[in-house]
């Protein structure tokens, strides 16, 4: 593959939507993630969830530690109908922070998919690279294509 010349402007249209698809998704994760942080940790700290050595599971991205298969069952089924309650139509076991991670990842993932080429680059070169670097080159081209020109 060999690396498509552009100038910065061009460069700068070229990428708008993704960028804007990228940001957009990230904000929308964000205030899902807040949202999810609050919901489903006001269940563990009202509930007694214990891990294996007796401690209370008081995050809910630790709730894979809770020992007891009906209070985990019992814990999701609580996830399920505070999501419900918040509006959302989902069917069980979905979580709108997720879901909005996932479209987060997949708007990076155009992003790089549409950039890359312009640096004789693909996604899977990066990856094998490490995650950082990949993160670092959705930044930077980030920056690219909203810095002033």
């Amino acid at each position: 593959m060999k690396a498509i010349a552009m100038g910065p402007k061009a460069v700068q249209k070229f990428l708008r939507a993704e960028v804007q698809a990228v940001l957009v998704a990230r904000v929308a994760h964000q205030i899902e993630a807040e949202a999810a942080d609050v919901r489903y940790n006001t269940i563990l700290a009202a509930g007694n969830y214990l891990d294996e050595d007796g401690n209370r599971v008081l995050n809910h991205k630790l709730a894979y530690k809770i020992a007891d298969e009906d209070h985990a069952k019992e814990f999701f089924s609580l996830c399920d109908k505070a999501t419900a309650k918040a509006g959302y139509k989902l069917a069980a076991g979905y979580c709108p922070a997720l879901i909005a991670e996932t479209a987060k990842m997949k708007a990076e993932r155009a992003l790089v998919d549409k950039a890359g080429p312009l640096f004789d680059l693909t996604a899977d070169q990066l990856f094998c690279t490490g995650f950082k670097k990949y993160d670092e080159f959705i930044e930077l081209t980030i920056g690219l294509v909203l810095a002033k020109r």
